[in-house]
This record gives structure tokens, sequence and C-alpha cells, in this order.
């Protein structure tokens, strides 16, 4: 299988889904139609939730978000979506197991999965894919699994308030999956660090191709900007944001600008220190690309790429869709890297 899917749909259930980014203070949407051979946006937004319902990524108050989701869905006028899965919940990781049939791997996969990750296989939802290897030279006597694995606790909440709200959940994905699917092409094989740059906080994905072979979160995010600049400045939270994206990099930032530094450099002094599946060192990170609300920080690519000696860029969340000669989307390019993540879903739709 080639997604993460707890609920896949049956081949008779083409219809256009919208990409449903769920976060601890907001969801975000993406609708987007194939029209002949290129696809267009359809519609998207942004709905801030109350405090509270959620919080990293648990729904705390389901009947407040029954109530939101259903005022919200007179407004969307679709019920069928691809929703996100917070990243913080999710293990993904990498299997080797023997040359058996096809139709045996999963309850294989089953009986390892609790060598893997801190759950019992009864109370996980997971899903696989087989690693495919191009190596000429590579010696076919195993199968090389990547598995993504979440507690059946998270899931089902997420379904349930999203059908009793009213709509139909069609598929859902992890965060990184959907990343990658948005700012990669998928003949791009190199090893990249994804950096999602959100409010409440920062993940890092390491993948392979378009496959994830590492990921991370820290609680260090745009919030830690707000309140290093209302400090400094005896200012608001909301007056601290607006200052941070009107002057970016500045003094008081600095040091939580550095330990989002220090995170990556971390990140990548393990992958360089681990061997993949074959027992050979990994590939070195070629690249880091910036995606997220506040990674539209003026100086950051340029910050990161000066300390880590690496290439910093600014995410294309449009890069699978449109190259802007014949179409431009409607959100500004600064603010789809605050879609990347429901832009990805919906391709996956598209």
């Amino acid at each position: 299988m080639k997604i993460f899917d707890f609920f896949p749909s049956p081949s008779y259930l083409r219809l256009p889904a919208v990409g449903f980014d769920i976060s601890d203070q907001s969801l975000k949407y993406i609708k987007l139609r194939r029209e002949k051979k290129e696809l267009r946006l359809v519609s998207f937004g942004k709905k801030a939730f109350p405090a509270g319902i959620i919080e990293a990524g648990q729904i705390r108050n389901p009947d407040a978000l029954i109530k939101f989701l259903r005022d919200f869905r007179r407004e969307l006028k679709n019920d069928y979506l691809i929703v996100a899965l917070p990243e913080e919940k999710i293990f993904i990781g990498t299997i080797q197991m023997p040359l058996i049939k096809e139709e045996e791997i999963r309850g294989s996969l089953e009986l390892q999965l609790e060598e893997h990750i801190p759950l019992q296989a009864k109370e996980t939802i997971f899903d696989y894919e087989i690693i495919k290897n191009t190596d000429k030279d590579h010696k076919e006597d195993h199968l090389d699994v990547s598995f993504t694995a979440a507690p059946a606790s998270l899931v089902a909440p997420y379904c349930n308030v999203l059908k009793e709200a009213g709509f139909m959940p069609l598929v859902f994905e992890t965060e990184p999956h959907a990343l990658v699917r948005a700012l990669i092409k998928p003949e791009d094989k190199r090893v990249q660090m994804i950096l999602d740059f959100g409010k409440t906080r920062t993940s890092f994905f390491i993948a392979i191709g378009h496959r994830i072979g590492f990921t991370s979160t820290t609680k260090t995010a745009g919030e830690s900007l707000d309140k290093a600049l209302s400090k400094a400045h005896s200012m608001t939270l909301e007056e601290g944001d607006k200052l941070k994206k009107e002057k970016g990099l500045s003094p008081p930032l600095m040091p939580v600008i550095s330990e989002i530094r220090d995170e990556i450099k971390k990140h990548i002094d393990y992958w360089k220190s681990h061997r993949d599946e074959h027992n050979n060192p990994h590939r070195d990170i070629e690249k880091i690309i910036l995606c997220g609300g506040d990674a539209n920080l003026i100086g950051l690519p340029e910050y990161l790429s000066r300390e880590l000696c690496l290439s910093v860029e600014m995410g294309n969340a449009w890069i699978n869709l449109t190259d802007f000669e014949d179409y431009i989307p409607e959100i500004e390019f600064k603010d789809s890297l605050m879609y990347a993540t429901a832009i990805g879903l919906a391709l996956r739709s598209a």
C-alpha cells in the first residue's frame, strides 16, 4: 500500500475530497478540481478553534468540536474529507522481512510491531509500504517494509467527531506524508529535511525521496517568538506576532531561533550516526525545506543556511500542481506555506 490509509475509499467512491488539516488552534482546508489535465484551486480557508478544544493533538472537548464543525460544514458545502493526523502521536519505521507473499505481509508485520513501537498491536492502527530497491546489485533475499502506526485511541475520536458533525472522512493520513507530497517532486530522490514551523510546534521530517525516514517534534515554535517579543517590548502577543512579521529576525528572537537551529543539528547528527535498513550509512541530507505559517520569518533561511552549512529554501507548496506559467493559485505564495499540509492532502484526492 502506498499511503497510510486508515479508511481507504472503495474504487467506486471517486468523489472530490477536501484536504482537511486540523491543528491545536485551527483547521485549514484546500479543495482542488481537475480541469482536463490540469489541477485548479477551487476553495481554501482557515478557521480558528476556541481555546482548549484540542491540545497536543488530543481532542479535549469533543462536544465543542462537533458543534464547531457542524457550523463550519454549512460553509464548506463538501462532506468528503482527507484528514491529517497530528505527527507527534505517529510512529514511522522500517522492518526487514523474509520473502513472503504480499497477502501475508500485514499479518507478519502485526506480529513484529510491538518490538518497534511502545504500543500493543491490538491497540494500533497501521499501514505499510514495500520499499522498492532500484540498485542493480541489490540481492532480492528479503523485503524492506516501511510502516506507519498510530494508537487507535487517537484515530477513533477524530473519526467520531467528524462523522457526528456530518462529514465523511475517506482517508486519514499523516502530516509528513502530506507535506512530502506537496513539497517534493515524485522524481526527486534526494535526502531532504522538511522543517514545519507552526504556531504551537515545530516538526522535523527527513525524507528519502518520498519515503519518510525520520520524524521529530518540539514545542518551540511561532508562539515562542511572539512571547519573546512581547516580553522584550512590553506588548501583547498579537502585537508581538505583528512585529515579528514586519521586522523578521531580531535580537529578542535569537534564543528561540538558536534553539531551533540546535534541534536541526541534533537531528542531522542522529541521522549521520545511524544506519539504514541494510546497515549502510545514511546518505547525507542535501537540503532543508521550510514550511508552516512561521517559516516566513524574514532572514530565517539565510541564517539557518549559514549556521548549518546547508542549502535552506522556502518550500513551494504548488510544485506538484503548477509552474505558475499558465496558472497562479489565488493564495499568496507566503500564505501557501501555512496550507502545505492541506495542499498535500488535497493532491491525494485530485
